[in-house]
């Protein structure tokens, strides 16, 4: 007789950080200005987009700017997801147009969570 047993993935917490909250928002009222409704997809695509870092928190790219492996990337649209991944937890630090410079961006907020 073989005993199988299933190994659970580990869930990851997936936080919301301050900065990201207001990227958000700020590309939501900027779109809005043009369509209500492009922006609540937009929105929409970007939160389900971050969701499935609590499965799959890898599954980004590193940051080629940081070139560190705890600095990582999703892509949605023109929108760089950018979190990073710690020990029990996942932190959104900020979501930016693709055209921006993340350094001079990264240089103005602080990311060091911990």
């Amino acid at each position: 007789m073989v005993e199988v047993t299933k190994r659970r993935k580990k869930k990851w917490r997936l936080i919301w950080t301050d900065p990201a909250v207001e990227s958000l928002s700020e590309i939501v009222e900027f779109i809005s200005r043009d369509s209500e409704y492009y922006a609540a997809n937009v929105a929409k695509g970007i939160y389900e987009t971050a969701e499935n870092l609590i499965l799959f928190p890898l599954m980004g790219r590193t940051v080629p700017e940081f070139n560190r492996e705890d600095f990582r990337e999703l892509f949605y649209q023109s929108y760089r997801i950018i979190y990073k991944v710690e020990s029990d937890r996942i932190a959104l630090l900020t979501i930016v147009h693709c055209s921006r410079d993340l350094l001079a961006l990264a240089r103005r907020e602080s990311w060091e969570i911990g």
